[in-house]
């Protein structure tokens, strides 16, 4: 050790170089620049340091759970526990430490410091790093201790909330996420310093205890500490303790340890982390996430995006519930918004409530772990919307009639009834990353072409669902536009095809793989959208139809179907997904030619919805196209091919699912037909409109509104109605 420089501490006066102990004297040594004693406002101390990384001051703190961020946490809420906690490691007894509690089976919190005593920054600082992913992999809570050990209570605000964040970020530099709960150093955290409102602010628990073994006051006599955890759980009545260890003192560990464990088994207790004694649940509030969404990643093999761990009840309650939610329940009500139903805000609140269930049941699951995701990230998004939609719904509710809201309230109705038709799209795509995530697909070189199969498979399943609500109640809406389906089809696929020409190959490098074959196919697009264009009209500009699109789908199928693949059963899903989108395309043709002769699908009286049993089929094998596509991915076909699935039974489920999905879109299209335009009886007056069909007297012209009306104004008033009925006759 250097020589020590007795040199009275004057403020402001100090080398940079020096620092100050509390004794009041400078130095240059370990004894005067080691934390917690140098005094940092007079110099540089060994943690004057900042950790890789950027700063988690602004990161978002929801306070989540039921245990209380305002007040001193001194005891469990469970019975029949001890939580066993460690404060100021890591350590080099640490490591042993874990050895012990493994073999007892308990779990323990560490209240860490980031930096102190010399031992260096935990996050760059052997074998701290991996001590510490060990706590997490076996189990155990990570907690914070502050950065350098200070009296938070003696301290600014500032350097206060650095002290924690500095410990954050080192932490997160190591597992990826950072604590909730914290204890402060000397157990001084008071409410009159401030440090109440920052600990809360930051997000975090103040965790003390109601069982001192003092084993930080007898290192050399740990005896007195035997003795004092000995009456302490022989106290009659006692349920549970909350006990501090330090895993700096070696005698506390190699000695203490295993005497105060087996008390501990004799009582019939068991040893527990600060979070499970407290009934946090899950243990989910024990930290929170540097990016998005909580999940541990410590299990996951290198290279890899998923651990190998099974996916547990937790979170497969998670993914029914947010599927019910957001796959059911809400397009359910979004059509009984758009028929003003009474029961829309009924649906759509369980819907709500269930989501939110959802969205927390996925941060409480053990199991599997995942790295950062895609999934996690949209799901911010995701129930931001769900957020506006409640907000929105509940003010058109409230009926507010003052001269500012009524002229506010017709963008209210417009902002809610986008919102609401946006949000079966945005789940459908979050419910997509959520399969992703769960089987660690898209990644690295799979990136691409996994991308290409859900976005295409989507397509061609929104084509499908297009398709039948246009079949079922969209043709009064066609017929209104002047123009032919098959005009807005070709005008898609021309966009589509020129998009695939200028992304499928990248140009001025070489043709690899299947390039050729998929920028070929773009090409193919663009021209015959084009020709399908030209096509739609007749000569005095009458809408028309064609057989353009039905041939491009019909083509398309073909080439898929001899699209070169790896495995056999690759081979065999795309094939059979090639067949299915040529008989899309066939039956498309056949619908076109010989079932409507060139006409449309409105009939004699004016309804759409009288399809014939052909027109359901085009629709139906485009979304089963779709699902096919999607399911074909090389990711997919590896797994099943390892599992020994057949190409047979994965065709049929991918089938079974188009059904259920197809039989869905067709029961909300008939809730909405069923409340938009009720039957009326055979008898009614008919007239002769101008290109020569003979409709129902007024009734064209009252669909052709409900037509241009599709939006969600379901939440009006009863005088509301009253007013608009008013106007309209």
């Amino acid at each position: 050790m250097a020589t020590i420089k007795d040199t009275p501490v004057i403020p402001n006066q100090l080398p940079e170089d020096l620092a100050a102990p509390r004794t009041g004297y400078c130095g240059t040594t370990t004894e005067y620049c080691s934390d917690p004693d140098c005094q940092w406002p007079f110099g540089t101390c060994d943690s004057n340091q900042t950790p890789a990384g950027p700063t988690t001051l602004n990161d978002p703190r929801p306070l989540i759970g039921q245990v209380s961020y305002d007040d001193d946490i001194r005891d469990c809420t469970q019975a029949n526990v001890v939580a066993l906690t460690y404060d100021d490691g890591p350590y080099q007894y640490t490591a042993q430490l874990l050895d012990i509690l493994k073999s007892y089976g308990f779990k323990a919190t560490f209240f860490m410091t980031g930096n102190n005593l010399h031992k260096g920054s935990i996050d760059v600082t052997p074998p701290y790093p991996a001590i510490i992913k060990r706590m997490v992999a076996e189990g155990h809570q990570v907690a914070s201790h502050t950065w350098s050990h200070y009296s938070l209570s003696n301290i600014p605000s500032d350097v206060r909330k650095d002290q924690m964040v500095k410990n954050e970020r080192a932490i997160a530099n190591i597992i990826g996420r950072y604590p909730t709960y914290m204890r402060p150093p000397y157990s001084q955290c008071s409410r009159e310093s401030g440090c109440w409102a920052d600990m809360k602010a930051l997000g975090y628990h103040r965790v003390y205890f109601d069982l001192d073994t003092q084993d930080y006051l007898n290192p050399n006599t740990i005896q007195n500490s035997k003795d004092i955890v000995k009456q302490i759980l022989g106290t009659p009545g006692a349920s549970d303790y909350l006990a501090i260890q330090h895993d700096l003192v070696q005698q506390s560990v190699t000695n203490l340890t295993s005497y105060f464990f087996d008390l501990i088994k004799a009582k019939g207790w068991k040893g527990v982390t600060a979070g499970e004694c407290l009934a946090a649940i899950g243990g989910f509030l024990l930290f929170s996430k540097v990016i998005a969404h909580e999940h541990h990643d410590d299990k996951i093999p290198e290279g890899e995006s998923v651990s190998p761990d099974p996916i547990d009840t937790t979170l497969w309650v998670h993914i029914l519930i947010q599927i019910l939610a957001f796959g059911i329940i809400f397009p359910t009500g979004m059509v009984l918004g758009i028929v003003r139903s009474r029961f829309h805000v009924p649906l759509q609140t369980l819907g709500a409530l269930l989501s939110l269930l959802g969205y927390i049941l996925g941060h409480l699951h053990r199991g599997r772990q995942f790295a950062p995701n895609i999934h996690a990230s949209f799901a911010t998004l995701l129930m931001s919307l769900l957020l506006i939609q409640v907000v929105l719904g509940t003010y058109l509710k409230l009926h507010l009639s003052s001269s500012l809201h009524a002229s506010i309230r017709p963008y209210t109705i417009l902002s809610h009834g986008i919102i609401g038709k946006i949000m079966p799209v945005v789940s459908w795509v979050q419910m997509l990353f959520g399969g992703i995530t769960a089987l660690g697909f898209c990644r690295v070189d799979h990136t691409g072409q996994c991308l290409a199969h859900f976005i295409m498979g989507s397509a061609f399943i929104a084509y499908g669902i297009v398709l039948t609500i246009l079949l079922l109640v969209g043709q009064i809406w066609l017929r209104r536009t002047g123009r032919s389906q098959e005009f807005f089809d070709s005008l898609l696929i021309a966009a589509w095809g020129c998009v695939n020409t200028f992304t499928e190959h990248r140009w001025g490098g070489p043709w690899v793989k299947n390039d050729l074959q998929h920028t070929s196919m773009g090409i193919v697009w663009w021209c015959a959208g084009l020709l399908g264009i030209w096509l739609s009209r007749k000569r005095d500009g009458r809408p028309k139809r064609n057989l353009i699109p039905a041939m491009v789908i019909l083509i398309t199928g073909w080439a898929m179907s001899a699209h070169p693949q790896g495995l056999m059963l690759s081979t065999h899903v795309h094939t059979v997904f090639g067949y299915t989108l040529m008989a899309a395309g066939a039956a498309r043709v056949v619908e076109i030619a010989f079932v409507l002769r060139d006409g449309g699908s409105v009939d004699a009286e004016g309804r759409g919805d009288e399809a014939s049993s052909w027109q359901y089929l085009t629709p139906f094998l485009l979304v089963a196209s779709g699902f096919l596509f999607m399911g074909a991915t090389e990711e997919q076909m590896a797994m099943l091919s390892e599992a020994h699935v057949s190409h047979v039974s994965y065709i049929l489920i991918l089938y079974s699912v188009s059904f259920l999905l197809f039989l869905f879109v067709s029961m909300l299209l008939n809730l909405y037909a069923s409340h938009a335009w009720p039957l009326e009886p055979a008898h009614t007056k008919h007239t002769e409109m101008s290109n020569g069909a003979p409709m129902a007297n007024g009734h064209l012209e009252r669909r052709m509104r409900d037509a241009e009306e599709f939006e969600l104004e379901g939440l009006m008033s009863d005088d509301e109605d009253g007013v608009k009925h008013s106007q309209s006759t």
